[in-house]
């Protein structure tokens, strides 16, 4: 039996997750609706797994990843996604993830995957050759490697996402603990290193970078 952890932030999608993964004989002890309290919660209970989304407000599933991976390297990490796009798929596994599954999988594959994973062993259920995965791969290490796709740090992308979504000089330092002062220093340097002027150009960049969906 494993203890697992959920994040998500449609709760209806956590208790079918709950209902599955506890037929198949597992635990479900904690529920996060984006990524800042799943790390949260994670330090206060490790968990043997984690299943999250990607797209999620506050804090998304890839920051939270590389969060819980400066945690530990142990806990197994499902990411579980409407999201197809081999470019998240290759971001996901570069960051930490043992598994990418969609939305739509079917129960007994999700236990396959599920069992994959608690055995050490890495799990994707969306088609795509050897080759088209190995190049995803490739170009996100050489966006990383600060040849293409600008880097921000961790803290720096928490606090473009929430300039994304809208929130105040004043909430983000709640929200993240800093205040205003520091928040404004992350807010120039990631205007710095995007090569905007604008809250409006952060908030364009934080869409095109995934941080922030375009319907918020």
């Amino acid at each position: 039996m494993a203890t697992v952890a959920l994040c998500d932030d449609h709760p209806f999608m956590m208790v079918g997750q709950q209902r599955m993964l506890e037929g198949f004989g597992h635990q479900v002890v904690q529920h996060a609706s984006n990524g800042r309290e799943l790390v949260q919660f994670y330090k206060q209970m490790p968990v043997d797994l984690v299943i999250m989304d990607i797209h999620m407000p506050k804090a998304n599933g890839i920051d939270a990843l590389t969060r819980l991976r400066e945690i530990s390297l142990d806990v197994k990490v499902i990411i579980q996604t409407m999201y197809e796009d081999v470019v998240w798929i290759a971001r996901a596994f570069t960051t930490g993830a043992n598994a990418y599954v969609t939305k739509n999988i079917k129960a007994e594959e999700f236990r396959h995957a599920l069992n994959m994973v608690l055995a050490g062993k890495s799990y994707l259920n969306i088609l795509m050759s050897a080759e088209e995965f190995r190049e995803a791969m490739q170009e996100e290490q050489r966006k990383r490697n600060y040849l293409g796709e600008p880097v921000l740090s961790t803290r720096e992308r928490e606090v473009l996402q929430l300039i994304g979504e809208g929130f105040s000089h004043k909430q983000i330092a709640g929200e993240l603990d800093l205040s205003i002062h520091t928040v404004r220093d992350h807010q120039e340097h990631c205007k710095k290193v995007l090569g905007v002027k604008t809250t409006a150009g952060l908030v364009k960049a934080s869409i095109k970078y995934g941080l922030t969906s375009a319907e918020i």
